[in-house]
């Protein structure tokens, strides 16, 4: 086996890794990454912070609403007069006096508050769904990190094993003298390499198993 053969043997596989790859893009389980990205959200300590935010802007704007009641002051006072009109004392038999006051500024300013208050409230609820898609974004990458990785590592685990056979081969050959060391050892060095891409692979695949995790998990 020359240099040449090598040469066309890698391309060949390059258009397989090609092929795999176009094959797993279309394998991805979504059902799965959606179950995975509802865990991520159920354990997400940021997402229960801002649920506490908007309920406490639902509860501000509910009060605010509702301020417009204190506007109002109602008074009731009684007296029991003298004859010169000075009062003396305060009796159940006594003259009875309602007041009604208006805080002026509370009533004009109230639909301006709660405009403030709706504009919180959305704001609190803008940053609860930006929050979510920075999970799921997250989510998504560990998630497609892990999945190459494992593609990965099945692809060289086959191309070690179709290398062994061919270094098998070659040896076979370069001991009946029809094939030279330079291709025995140029089969070897890509054996090695492939075998060093496959244990990193292999790290991959468990840290991004072991990211995902931690990442749906509480």
């Amino acid at each position: 086996m020359n240099i040449k053969k090598i040469t066309i043997s890698l391309f060949i596989f390059t258009l397989y890794s090609i092929q795999t790859y176009a094959q797993f893009e279309t394998n991805i389980n979504y059902k799965l990454l959606d179950s995975l990205k509802e865990l991520r959200y159920d354990v997400a300590y940021s997402l229960k912070i801002q649920q506490e935010d908007i309920f406490a802007a639902k509860e501000a704007l509910h009060s605010t609403q509702k301020s417009w009641l204190s506007s109002f002051t109602i008074g009731i006072s009684s007296f029991r007069y003298s004859s010169d009109g000075t009062v003396t004392q305060v009796s159940a038999f006594s003259d009875i006096g309602v007041t009604l006051s208006l805080d002026l500024y509370s009533f004009t300013s109230l639909n301006n508050r709660i405009k403030i208050a709706r504009h919180e409230l959305r704001k609190k609820e803008l940053q609860y769904f930006s929050q979510q898609k920075a999970l799921e974004r997250e989510l998504v990458g560990v998630y497609s990190a892990y999945l190459l990785a494992v593609e990965k590592l099945k692809l060289l685990t086959s191309q070690e094993s179709n290398q062994i056979e061919i270094l098998n081969i070659v040896k076979e050959k370069f001991l009946r003298g029809e094939a030279k060391i330079d291709d025995y050892l140029a089969i070897e060095e890509l054996l090695e390499k492939t075998r060093i891409a496959k244990i990193e692979a292999e790290v991959a695949s468990q840290m991004a198993y072991k990211e995902l995790q931690i990442l749906t998990t509480d």
